[in-house]
């Protein structure tokens, strides 16, 4: 009898989640209002551009066109953080600071056979000259790929 019981209470939640996701989606509309966003909605495939919540409706705008999309009808919602600047920008500095620093070593400490005794400040130089140079490089080439969280997904 228990069973039944459950399964029946599971069913009858089952059948009306469509209130709780349609204000999750407007509570995470609202949070994020003026952003760009990616929408999957059931009516319109996949859009991207920045949304405004306008009661129970999503104003789109894309570069192309404005759409409203009613908000129970968007299944998931991705929202744009930022990009990999920082990240790509560390990964590349490291490496490159510690073969500068390596090579700023070994140019301070033998310079055609003649022997210098100032290793440490080669490879401080060295590796703060290769660490700079490839982390900004590295962090203009992680400004392209922007970082997209995944905001809203209904159930």
């Amino acid at each position: 009898m228990f069973l039944l019981v459950s399964f029946a209470a599971r069913d009858a939640g089952a059948q009306a989640p469509s209130a709780t996701d349609s204000s999750r989606a407007q509570i995470a509309i609202a949070r994020n209002d003026g952003r760009r966003v990616r929408l999957a909605t059931r009516t319109n495939g996949k859009l991207e551009g920045r949304v405004h919540l306008d009661g129970k409706t999503a104003q789109l705008s894309t570069d192309e066109r404005s759409l409203e999309i009613p908000v129970a009808d968007i299944d998931s919602m991705w929202v744009q953080r930022g990009s990999f600047a920082g990240t790509i920008g560390t990964l590349a500095a490291i490496p490159c600071a510690l073969i500068g620093a390596l090579a700023g070593a070994g140019l301070a400490s033998d310079t055609e056979g003649v022997r210098k005794e100032q290793p440490v400040g080669g490879a401080l130089v060295g590796g703060a000259i290769g660490g700079v140079a490839c982390g900004l490089a590295g962090a203009g080439l992680g400004y392209l790929f922007k970082r997209w969280d995944l905001e809203y997904i209904g159930t």
